[in-house]
């Protein structure tokens, strides 16, 4: 019996210490494929591809993990934050005992960044900590002399450096709605961005919101097109179809207007004056004062 006990546990030992040397010789070969070297005592962050953790799963549960000091901080699923900014928002200094770490913490205190969703911490050996992040998704930037990250659900929900994500749509509110809380309004104008692109339109530049009393509602910057559209605030989809029929003709009467407003069934006014405000602006086109152009209504 004793032999035979001491025959399992050393085949187990055996077991786990070549999973430690498959697991760093992996490890080894994916910091191979990363340049940026380190200095004993310094923390640095290299790009690293998600399934390393996977790799390693193993070696965390086995006998012989010793995490050791960190000395290096590896950064998975960084798109809009840089590797420093993650490290940074872990609370993690250089020299911290990896074995003592709580990784339940350090993802708590990832989640508190702003641009972060989700996150995961994972002790390696060699003093090597893995953090997992999962970004949050902007859909637009709100405009202000600060801009904000926006998500598709209307929520302000972080600053927006220099840079970032300049392909976005800009959001121009009348009324700035709170930070870090969803508006409606905002998750409206998101929207319809995304319903151009889906119609094969191109991509605003920018969608105003109005007042809640402005009849114009919401309207649109496009890239290559002067006029501003105005949409008002409801029936966006057949107005957006008259869009696409207008750019679809590519109609001479769109270089000089500075307007096309689209709130009117079957019939696109086009404007040549600086935008009119409240009422008049609304009751203008009825009076048939300014030129219009008209499509079937089916």
């Amino acid at each position: 019996m004793k032999g035979s006990h001491h025959s399992a546990c050393t085949r187990a030992e055996r077991s786990a210490a070549a999973r430690r040397r498959r697991a760093l010789a992996h490890l080894e070969r994916v910091r191979g494929n990363n340049t940026t070297r380190r200095r004993p005592g310094h923390l640095l962050s290299w790009p690293l591809v998600f399934g390393t953790a996977l790799a390693l799963g193993a070696l965390v549960g086995s006998r012989g993990f010793a995490p050791g000091n960190l000395e290096v901080v590896a950064v998975s699923g960084a798109r809009v934050l840089t590797p420093e900014d993650i490290a940074r928002a872990s609370g993690i200094g250089p020299g911290a005992a990896l074995g003592d770490l709580d990784r339940a913490a350090i993802a708590a205190a990832l989640m508190r960044h702003a641009w972060i969703a989700d996150a995961r911490a994972i002790a390696l050996p060699g003093g090597r900590l893995l953090l997992e992040v999962v970004e949050r998704r902007a859909v637009a930037l709100l405009a202000a002399p600060e801009p904000w990250a926006v998500d598709a659900a209307g929520v302000p929900f972080a600053p927006a450096g220099p840079g970032t994500a300049p392909d976005l749509p800009r959001l121009v509110s009348a009324e700035r709605p709170p930070n870090g809380e969803p508006s409606p309004e905002l998750a409206r104008a998101a929207a319809l961005a995304l319903a151009l692109r889906e119609r094969g339109l191109p991509a605003p530049l920018e969608v105003s919101i109005a007042a809640p009393d402005d009849p114009e509602g919401f309207r649109l910057r496009l890239p290559n097109l002067a006029p501003e559209i105005v949409l008002g605030r409801s029936d966006f989809d057949a107005r957006l179809d008259a869009l696409a029929e207008i750019l679809d003709a590519e109609l001479p009467e769109l270089s000089g207007a500075s307007r096309v407003d689209l709130r009117f069934e079957g019939q696109a006014v086009l404007d040549d004056s600086p935008s009119p405000k409240g009422a008049a602006q609304a009751a203008a086109p009825r009076g048939g004062a300014r030129p219009s152009i008209s499509w079937p209504t089916g």
